[in-house]
């Protein structure tokens, strides 16, 4: 089937300058929203970012607010507490308030007067609604729907029947189940026209672009005929052309019970000329399957 220059699918089609790749090798948008409030996203930001920072700005919050309560009990003196000796530090009432805060309180530092009573019962407070707010967002984090789908390195130009085809592989990386999958492949290029770079959108055909089941790998493959928009450029004009191949990969995960997606890019500094994929999955003596997920970019250059 003939392949047709399709519409733009979201990325804009017109621009002053040649633009960089659309979707990130993580398969996040390559755009950068501006005139936007910081405070709009902020839950998404929590949400998105790196376990480890995550945890950081917890850790780094958490010792901001017992530090800002320290300084008001230091300030108040020992005459508003109980169980504070006389060569108190700032230390002692530090711990306090993470007690406080915490809502342990072991009770060797007891509020005695009025002001540090209403004091610790308000940092009490606050810290209820923080460690809900954290724990909400722990939560999101392990529950949000999200398909880890792992890529080639590489995609490659491999001999394919009596031609050849542009071919990558995909792999779940998650020993969750995943059915009916679907796979979307979308060529980009920049062609400069009246003083305007152009980005061209083509809806690439493959092969096999479902499967019920993905349990193993799966290799999509899109033939170079004469049919492919693909086909009539080298590598050096791929090169020249800004070109990106933008994947959209779609399917039913049981563990969510929702569909989940996964999206990807290869820019023409990712092409590998002349090269097939090993084969990374085969059955032992006891009929398991064995896959090595983390060889799902290997492959082998051909003459």
């Amino acid at each position: 089937m003939e392949e047709e220059k399709m519409q733009d699918p979201g990325f804009g089609a017109k621009y002053y300058r040649p633009s960089g790749r659309m979707i990130n090798k993580d398969g996040s948008f390559n755009v950068k929203r501006t005139g936007v409030s910081p405070f709009i996203n902020g839950y998404q930001f929590l949400i998105d970012i790196k376990l480890v920072y995550f945890f950081g700005i917890i850790l780094f919050l958490f010792v901001l607010f017992n530090l800002f309560f320290a300084a008001i009990y230091f300030g108040l003196g020992k005459g508003n507490f109980k169980g504070i000796g006389d060569d108190y530090t700032f230390l002692d009432v530090f711990f306090f308030s993470a007690q406080t805060l915490t809502t342990v309180g072991y009770g060797a530092i007891t509020p005695s007067s009025i002001l540090s009573n209403f004091i610790s019962s308000f940092e009490a407070f606050i810290g209820l609604l923080f460690f809900a707010m954290a724990t909400g967002l722990l939560y999101g984090r392990f529950s949000k729907p999200n398909a880890k789908i792992k890529y080639s390195d590489k995609i490659l130009v491999s001999p394919y029947q009596e031609g050849r085809a542009l071919m990558f592989r995909i792999v779940n990386a998650r020993s969750t189940q995943l059915s009916d999958m679907k796979v979307r492949v979308i060529y980009s290029f920049m062609e400069k026209e009246n003083g305007e770079y152009n980005r061209n959108y083509f809806n690439l055909n493959l092969v096999r672009d479902t499967v019920m089941f993905f349990p193993l790998s799966w290799t999509l493959v899109h033939v170079l005929d004469d049919e492919s928009p693909f086909k009539p450029y080298s590598l050096e004009e791929l090169h020249q052309k800004s070109t990106e191949l933008m994947i959209l990969v779609t399917g039913y995960d049981d563990t969510f019970d929702q569909i989940v997606t996964s999206r990807y890019s290869y820019t023409s500094s990712e092409i590998e000329l002349n090269a097939t994929f090993d084969r990374i999955f085969q059955s032992k003596e006891d009929g398991i399957v064995v896959i090595e997920v983390d060889k799902v970019g290997d492959f082998t250059s051909v003459s």
